[in-house]
């Protein structure tokens, strides 16, 4: 083949390529407008597409990738568009599909649907560098993998690839063990518990992070050594990395020696995850019977700074959506009770529902504390999913006029006093199934002094 001919072929390849990026950018990056008028928004911003492009291993680009953002376009230059591109770009748009099952789907800027949808969307480019490194492992090591999966199209979520790719490997130990552990004795790990089974340990640097939490231990993005998230999260307050002495990392490399990292906390941020960077259930994890029991008085100050605030007359929690109900969830109405004001005249606590791998969440039915008799002036109060029992004294508050205790399946009683509350109108006992009312109660219902929803 001839220099000239050869030049012509590389021409038509990188015209190819060209074509087929801008096939690309103008299929989702353009908006389109129809016969009568009506323009439909671009599918994917452009910076967003350049985005998924790049993290796709086996594209090939010019240009500084690592913040692309509108204003940098100009400076980046993609020469191939690689094989997984269209794979990612399926995924992204999926992720308006996930956000369906919660919300319905609505176009209004501050709409639940697109405040979930951008908080997945977020999540997602933080994370994309992870998926970037799970393809090069698939594409590596395709010939170990099932072969019904070996096609990228067949493998249905980042989360399939991932447990497809994460037993493999890029990475070789480069020291010795003896030289690993000496790396570790050092001054920029705050080791701040150490219990039966589980160590608590702060890193205090990006670089130690890595070392102690690093691939292939954990995926999480404060760990990796690639696009590492360390001083942005670290800032906001502390990484705990939780780690488990009955399991000690051992086979070299990174951790030898040392207990294995198999949670990380993040408070500021609502960010509970296990070693495959997946969010947990903290309160399960943490009551009586669960995997870290061990470490709930210890966490206790962090779940104790959503009390520091100023509650109002007027109190409403919606577990597991704020901070107060997590701790109320955890360590009971006692603490949170002296918070409020002496003025309280309405109590709300609604529980809805989350879900951890295919378990609802749930947290334990308790009784409600006596302390709510500190509140000479309440009104109303509802109690939804958490109540085991009312206090017999509850009696004493003459001004409740409104008592809303449903879906409490545990509560198998009513206090008798309830008949001693002059100002009550409304009784709503709905959907509790093992609930009995006593005669005297009946008594007042059947007079129609007292409205029962049931």
């Amino acid at each position: 083949m001839s220099f000239t001919s050869l030049l012509n072929e590389v021409k038509e390849i990188l015209e190819e390529e060209l074509s087929r990026f801008e096939v690309m950018m103008d299929r989702y990056a353009k908006p389109k407008k129809k016969k009568n008028g009506k323009v439909i928004p671009a599918k994917i911003p452009e910076d967003i597409l350049i985005k998924l492009i790049i993290g796709d291993p086996t594209s090939r680009h010019e240009g500084d990738t690592e913040d692309v953002h509108p204003d940098t376009l100009d400076e980046i230059k993609i020469q191939k568009v690689g094989k997984y591109v269209q794979w990612i770009i399926k995924q992204w748009l999926g992720l308006q599909q996930v956000t369906q099952l919660e919300h319905d789907y609505s176009p209004k800027e501050n709409s639940p649907f697109q405040q979930k949808l951008s908080l997945l969307q977020n999540l997602f480019l933080e994370d994309l560098y992870k998926t970037t490194e799970d393809l090069i492992k698939f594409d590596r090591f395709k010939s170990q993998i099932d072969a019904s999966k070996r096609d990228i199209n067949k493998i249905s979520s980042i989360d399939e690839l991932y447990e497809l790719t994460k037993d493999f490997s890029l990475e070789k130990a480069t020291s010795t063990k003896a030289e690993q552990k000496e790396k570790r004795k050092r001054d920029d790990v705050a080791y701040i518990y150490d219990g039966n089974r589980w160590e608590v340990v702060v890193p205090q640097t990006k670089e130690v992070s890595c070392d102690m939490a690093g691939p292939p231990l954990t995926r999480w993005c404060t760990a990796s050594n690639n696009y590492n998230y360390y001083e942005r999260y670290s800032g906001q307050g502390p990484l705990y990395i939780i780690r488990d002495k009955s399991n000690i990392v051992s086979g070299g490399g990174k951790g030898e020696g040392e207990p294995k990292p198999k949670y990380q906390f993040h408070f500021p941020s609502s960010q509970f995850m296990d070693e495959d960077d997946r969010s947990v259930n903290l309160e399960q994890l943490l009551a009586d019977g669960g995997e870290l029991n061990e470490l709930k008085e210890f966490f206790k100050h962090e779940f104790a700074k959503s009390l520091n605030k100023d509650f109002g007359d007027q109190v409403q929690i919606n577990y597991p959506n704020d901070a107060v109900s997590r701790f109320i969830g955890l360590y009971g109405f006692d603490e949170f009770f002296d918070k409020l004001p002496k003025s309280l005249k309405r109590f709300d606590f609604e529980k809805g529902q989350r879900n951890y791998g295919g378990q609802d969440d749930v947290i334990p039915p308790s009784p409600l504390h006596p302390k709510i008799l500190n509140f000479p002036d309440l009104n109303v109060l509802h109690i939804e999913g958490l109540l085991s029992e009312l206090p017999e004294e509850i009696g004493r508050l003459k001004n409740l006029s409104f008592i809303s205790i449903p879906n409490n399946p545990e509560l198998t009683s009513l206090p008798e006093s309830l008949v001693d509350l002059p100002n009550l109108q409304v009784l709503n006992i709905r959907n509790n199934p093992k609930l009995e009312i006593g005669p005297r109660l009946q008594e007042v219902i059947d007079n129609g002094d007292i409205t029962v929803v049931r």
